[in-house]
């Protein structure tokens, strides 16, 4: 089961939160092998990607901590400052292997609103 997680986006400024996946008991889940995706869309079922990114980009925008269960997500304040609209939904997932036998697990979800910074170079 996913965790429901408002994130806020703040347009020219680096997004670069990290998240800790933790089990039932508050122990680390052990990342290692896994690889990561993340979305954000105007709405659920839009078809409009507003962001796209993973742990195979190149450089990987997001960075899985192995046993430490972190994951490291980077929007650069260049790709933050190109988003466009008020903002959305995400959701973050992780998974292992190849499709059809892809292993899918929704770590994170929620609203995503973007807002304008205040400091204008």
């Amino acid at each position: 089961m996913s965790a429901y997680l408002n994130l806020l986006i703040t347009k020219g400024i680096t997004f670069n939160p990290v998240f800790t996946w933790t089990d039932s008991s508050g122990n680390p889940v052990d990342l290692t092998g896994y690889k990561a995706r993340m979305q954000i869309r105007p709405e659920k079922d839009d078809p409009t990607i507003l962001v796209s990114l993973s742990t195979e980009d190149t450089p990987p925008e997001i960075v899985l901590g192995g046993t430490g269960g972190t994951i490291a997500v980077t929007l650069s304040a260049e790709t933050t400052l190109a988003l466009v609209g008020d903002g959305g939904v995400y959701d973050l997932e992780v998974y292992e292997g190849t499709v059809p036998n892809e292993v899918v697990v929704q770590v994170l979800r929620g609203n995503v609103p973007f807002e304008t910074k205040v400091t204008q170079a």
